[in-house]
Parts: structure tokens; C-alpha cells; sequence
């Protein structure tokens, strides 16, 4: 369900008031994502490495006592929590999370504070706006990629916890509303011929199946030791998050509000990994 106002806006204060703007993360991305740790096993906000455990609050949330009570009120079993904030004209590639670490049930949960209509997730094949005011859950196993195309920063509280009870009573009473979530269309040849062109800087034929030969009254320059002509890089697809964006085989998108609840849970093997998110 829709989350406090009163309490969203605080949690956002809180945010934006934070004295470190995060660390950049460079796989999976354009550029432009930063993360900031509020829950890890250093203490340390600038430490974004992801690990299996019982994390410690960060010197960062012991600043934000009211996401602290947010947080402690859902009563659930954490694993990692953090601020991450994406800029305009920024993408996350397409990719799958949690694949270092232990073979065990876990989640993650989206808490928007800053977001504009361009901040959109990409995942089984659909298009889903994370709107502010509720609570999101995703499982970041399956595919999934992130843009921001034209807005504002969107600035998101994360949290990732382990399935157990407590969760599964929070997950169990999922909805979405009208024009949350849009499936996207098949990816054509002309499409990827598009991105492709936008990506090498230089026009690309979809259908043309051979290389195209050198302009007539022109010779190519022999290389050095021998005859031929230096190959010209393979185009390769920039993986952009495109609006018309490629569809994902899974039948349905695994990220829904959800309604809080509380609990607790138990601990997890030890192991560790850094993902984008």
C-alpha cells in the first residue's frame, strides 16, 4: 500500500541531506549510478560490496533516524541496504544480480524518493515505472535493466533481504495500477539496425547481408607487408535500454508494490559480491 506521506518526505530529506553522494560503480552501466551503503557488514558508507549475513547500520544511517525506524519497522531480515542514485541519461545494462553469492532465497525491495515519468525498470519483457509513495519488490536473479532518460536524479532506498516469513507475508498481497507496468514490443530488424547505427556513429543497413565494397574510382590503401585492406570493428549492440526495448522471454515482470509487514528472520552463510543493482 501507499507508503506515509509525512514519513516519505522525511525519509526523502534524509536522502538528499546525506553528506556523501556515493561511490561510482562502473559494470553494467553508462555511467551516472551512484551507491551509498546504509546497512553493511563494515559500517563504513563508502564499502559497497554486497556479502551474505548480518549487517551492521553504516555511520551514514545512524544520521537518518527516520529511515532507521522505517527500516526497523518492517521486521525483516536483512541483508544489504543503500542509497542509489542514477542521473539523467543514464542506463543500467541488462543484467542478473546475486549470481556470487549462495544459493539462497533473496529479494529486493525499492523505495523511490526521487523519480520522474523517464526513471523506468525493464524486466520479463515489461516496462514498469516505480512510482514514489509505495514499496517495490524485485527479484534481481531474473533480468532486468534500469534508465533515466530525460528527468530528475532518481534516488531510490534499497534494501535486499532474505525469503523467509516475514517476507512472504509482505510479498503476498502484491498489486499494480493501471499503466504501471506496459509490455514492451518485439525488438525488429530495423530496431536493432537503429541502435546499432546510433551506437557506430555511422548508418547500418538492417537487410544488407554482405559488406559493402569500397567507393568506385577509390582503392584501398595496402597494408604494410602484404595486400588487403585493415577490417573495419564489428558493430556490436550497445544494449541500450530503447523504448521500444528488447522483450524478454519470462511470461510476467517480477516487480510489484507491496504492502509492509513485520517479523524477523534468521542469519545466512558467509560470501560476498558487488552487483549494480
Amino acid at each position: 500500500m501507499p507508503l506515509d506521506l509525512v514519513l516519505r518526505d522525511l525519509h526523502r530529506a534524509e536522502a538528499l541531506g546525506a553528506p556523501t553522494r556515493g561511490v561510482a560503480y562502473g559494470e553494467s552501466q553508462s555511467g551516472g549510478w551512484w551507491t551509498t551503503s546504509l546497512m553493511n557488514h563494515s559500517g563504513d558508507p563508502h564499502d559497497v560490496v554486497i556479502g551474505d549475513g548480518c549487517p551492521q547500520p553504516t555511520s551514514l544511517l545512524e544520521e537518518m533516524p527516520a529511515t532507521a525506524r522505517f527500516l526497523d519497522s518492517l521486521g525483516l531480515n536483512f541483508m544489504y541496504v543503500r542509497l542509489a542514485r542514477l542521473e539523467p541519461h543514464s542506463y543500467l545494462w541488462e543484467h542478473r544480480d546475486y549470481a556470487e553469492l549462495s544459493e539462497r532465497g533473496r529479494h529486493r525491495l525499492h523505495v523511490p524518493l526521487v523519480t520522474n515519468a523517464s526513471a523506468v525498470l525493464v524486466t520479463a519483457g515489461a516496462r514498469v515505472h516505480m512510482g514514489a509513495g509505495s514499496l517495490w519488490r524485485l527479484t534481481p536473479s531474473q533480468a532486468h535493466g534500469v534508465c533515466n532518460s530525460t528527468g530528475l536524479d532518481r534516488l531510490h532506498l534499497i534494501a535486499d533481504v532474505y525469503a523467509d516469513d516475514t517476507y512472504g507475508a509482505l510479498a503476498a498481497r502484491p498489486y499494480l495500477r493501471d499503466g504501471d507496468a506496459a509490455d514492451l514490443p518485439e525488438m525488429t530488424s530495423a530496431d536493432r539496425a537503429g541502435l546499432l547505427e546510433r551506437a557506430g556513429g555511422r548508418r547500418v543497413r538492417p537487410d544488407r547481408r554482405t559488406p559493402r565494397g569500397p567507393p568506385r574510382g577509390r582503392r584501398r590503401r595496402p597494408l604494410a607487408g602484404g595486400e588487403g585492406a585493415p577490417a573495419r570493428p564489428p558493430l556490436t549492440s550497445p544494449r541500450s535500454l530503447h523504448p521500444r526495448g528488447h522483450r524478454m522471454p519470462t511470461p510476467r515482470t517480477s516487480a510489484h508494490r507491496t504492502h509492509p509487514a513485520g517479523g524477523a528472520g534468521a542469519r545466512a552463510p558467509a560470501g560476498a559480491a558487488r552487483r549494480p543493482g
